[in-house]
């Protein structure tokens, strides 16, 4: 029993090189072209302004965070209640005002006072934890937070 060993054409080693290196830069371009882009995380916080030692109205934050690479523009934000979207009307003047830029590893805050987010839970029965955070960038899309806001019925 002899076992040989077939040397492979020179062209055949070349045209295995240029595939995996041409996959290899398909990948990287794609990974690459994924990671330039902006990528908006919306979550909510409980916030209080003091004003001369004295606290002031509660509120709820709404934060929007970009973790990508490129800015992007935020022309509206609200809190979703079931099928409605509330939005503040008359927004603090601490809040962000839109359309606001949002660069690359920066971060926006929106606040909605809570007493208004009480009104609206008693008078639709839906749930704090239900209601979401969100913001409308200027590609068109909207970005929903993946948890409610930080309220609870007492």
């Amino acid at each position: 029993m002899s076992i040989t060993f077939e040397v492979p054409d020179i062209t055949q080693i070349l045209a295995w090189i240029g595939a995996l290196t041409g996959v290899g830069a398909l990948l990287w371009q794609v990974l690459s072209w994924r990671r330039l882009s902006h990528n908006v995380r919306v979550s909510s916080t409980n916030a209080w302004f003091i004003y001369d030692d004295v606290a002031g109205e509660a509120m709820v934050c709404v934060i929007a965070r970009n973790l990508g690479t490129s800015a992007v523009t935020i022309t509206g934000w609200g809190i979703s209640i079931g099928s409605e979207n509330a939005v503040n009307l008359s927004p603090s003047p601490q809040s962000a005002q839109t359309p606001h830029r949002l660069e690359p590893g920066a971060e926006a805050n929106f606040h909605m006072p809570s007493l208004d987010l009480f009104d609206r839970q008693a008078a639709s029965g839906e749930k704090f934890k239900n209601m979401r955070p969100w913001v409308r960038l200027a590609t068109g899309k909207q970005v929903t937070s993946r948890r409610g806001i930080p309220l609870r019925t007492s």
